[in-house]
């Protein structure tokens, strides 16, 4: 069984071959191209998740704030719309 060690070599050669065309090779999308869609990523599930708790937190701020709430005519669409009113009741609480 000499099989085994011309395998060996032959997957160490190609491993290298891999490594330096890695090495060497530019990249095909920029770092701002990167972070651009990571961005938009993070946007669309901070909108997906704020859609999907607005209603939730329109009860509780209906329950806490009773008349004085009002539900906001565009649906927030980001976390600091959705905690807006909860961050407004904290400050008029701190100064009282």
């Amino acid at each position: 069984m000499k099989a085994p060690l011309p395998i060996s070599i032959l997957a160490l050669l190609l491993a290298i071959v891999a490594l330096i065309v890695a090495l060497t090779s530019k990249p095909t999308v920029s770092e701002e191209e990167i972070s651009r869609q990571v961005d938009f990523a993070l946007s669309r599930k901070e909108k997906a998740y704020v859609q999907s708790m607005a209603p939730k937190m329109d009860r509780i701020y209906q329950e806490m704030l009773g008349e004085k709430y009002t539900k906001p005519d565009p649906a927030p669409e980001t976390f600091t719309e959705l905690f807006k009113p909860a961050v407004q009741l904290i400050t008029e609480l701190n100064a009282q």
